[in-house]
């Protein structure tokens, strides 16, 4: 019973210490950035959720299991009252009203490419191909409407955030039979880092990661006799079109052959796999757009993956954790899940868990093996795909340790860690849409032109000048402040 205590209780004290101090940051570890926009909260604000961390930790603790069911079954009375059409529509309305002002990684330039260039003179038009069609085509279509390009690309966030919530929904529900753990599931998706792609994000990762995951949740639903292989085989050859990093959620699939099936069902995926991406390749030189320069890597980069070495560099090593960590706050609580589930081989010949475990292992491959040009904090986004996937396989393994083992504590822990991952990632959602946070660099003053709210030579008449005698000999003309 201690040891069960002491879960929930290390839980919303590590929680509750990574608000005060912006997981870190604030007591010096300038190294453990994936928390540190907490430092834009109020200091008010931090104690206030930090203490309501610690107040949700003690009600844990001491809700017996009648009564906390009890709480958790009127909870979701509550929301399964609202109806399903106008919960997407208040979904999308605030998905659009709280869209991001911060922007990330390579926004500035996508922005720059969509005002100056057209879909057959992007240089890098092939890193996303279909994501490229649908932004153009939008940023086209609202420019005869006077609206700008970041208008439409934050247009199609919102969209992606509400095509990602009916995935979630659908599969939720192929996995699940028991009502809390559908509702437990949809939170845990929701609650991520990753879902900052849903509120207005200017990059090219948000439509890629929803269609992604609704390719998941047809391959959930086909293991579970609800859907059709060949609409599998479809969705994800869609979402390689739109993004190829949707690739590394292929390795999955493996998991729906079966032994004497598998030549038919593997004929199935590849043959219905291909439409999509002949389609766009189709479309596009339909459309006057060339064909990829290879003789300059792929779109121009030459290194796709980092070396071994390279990849478990130390300093790379721990940028690669903070942002997984961004990305998937509950990310410790349900490694810790998926092993202890693996371990008690509670899932042992549950398909879906060795799909999810194929596609959290391939996401988690390229996480820490892909290349990337920026930083990782600005470059989150890149790996933005992750946190679905890698969620996904712990809330379906944490969830049925729970059932399965029938453990309060556990139930416990995962109802305590939503509620600490929704405090996290809407402080996350929040700091981007109240702030304009930048990383100014010379050789793109040209890009930062829209973060120019003032110019201080205006200003010059009504400043107070220091000291207020001159100190210049000429009689005439003596300038106090030069230009």
């Amino acid at each position: 019973m201690k040891t069960r205590q002491g879960l929930i209780a290390t839980i919303a004290i590590i929680a509750a210490a990574m608000m005060l101090t912006a997981g870190g940051w604030l007591l010096g570890w300038r190294q453990m950035w994936a928390f540190s926009h907490l430092i834009f909260l109020p200091t008010w604000l931090r104690w206030l959720l930090a203490g309501f961390i610690l107040l949700a930790g003690i009600i844990t603790l001491g809700a017996g299991p009648a009564g906390w069911e009890q709480r958790g079954k009127k909870s979701i009375r509550i929301i399964t009252a609202i109806p399903w059409p106008l919960a997407l529509i208040a979904w999308g309305a605030m998905l659009w009203l709280l869209r991001e002002n911060t922007w990330y990684g390579d926004a500035l330039l996508k922005l720059e490419l969509l005002r100056t260039h057209t879909l057959q003179t992007d240089p890098f038009v092939w890193k996303e191909p279909l994501d490229s069609v649908i932004a153009y085509s939008f940023a086209h279509l609202l420019a005869r409407l006077g609206r700008p390009p970041r208008t439409a690309v934050a247009l199609v966030s919102a969209a992606s955030g509400v095509i990602y919530l009916i995935a979630v929904a659908a599969m939720a529900r192929f996995m699940f039979d028991r009502r809390w753990q559908r509702w437990a599931f949809v939170a845990g998706m929701l609650t991520l880092g990753s879902s900052q792609l849903w509120f207005g994000h200017i990059e090219n990762y948000s439509v890629v990661t929803a269609i992604a995951t609704s390719a998941m949740a047809l391959a959930i639903g086909y293991l579970h006799g609800r859907t059709r292989l060949w609409l599998v085989g479809l969705v994800s050859g869609l979402a390689v079109s739109i993004h190829p990093q949707a690739a590394f959620i292929l390795p999955g699939l493996l998991a729906l052959l079966r032994r004497k099936q598998w030549p038919r069902q593997a004929l199935t995926l590849g043959l219905s796999g291909l439409i999509a991406p002949l389609f766009t390749v189709g479309l596009m030189t339909g459309l006057g757009t060339p064909l990829p320069d290879m003789g300059q890597g792929y779109a121009g980069d030459k290194q796709l993956f980092w070396t071994p070495a390279q990849a478990l560099a130390p300093s790379r090593l721990l940028e690669a954790a903070n942002n997984l960590w961004l990305l998937t706050p509950l990310a410790p609580l349900w490694a810790l899940g998926g092993l202890v589930a693996f371990s008690r081989r509670l899932l042992r010949r549950d398909r879906t868990f060795v799909y999810l475990t194929l596609v959290a292992a391939s996401l988690l491959f390229y996480h820490f093996g892909f290349q990337n040009d920026w930083p990782r904090h600005r470059d989150w986004d890149l790996y933005a795909i992750v946190g679905p996937g890698v969620s996904a396989w712990g809330l379906y393994a944490t969830l049925n340790l729970s059932q399965q083992a029938r453990s309060h504590t556990w139930r416990r822990a995962i109802a305590l860690g939503l509620f600490i991952a929704f405090i996290f990632s809407a402080s996350w959602v929040g700091v981007n849409h109240h702030f304009t946070l930048i990383h100014p660099q010379t050789q793109m003053r040209a890009f930062y032109q829209r973060y120019k709210t003032l110019d201080l030579m205006t200003l010059l008449p009504r400043a107070s000048v220091f000291p207020p005698d001159p100190i210049c000999t000429e009689g005439d003309d003596c300038q106090r402040v030069a230009a």
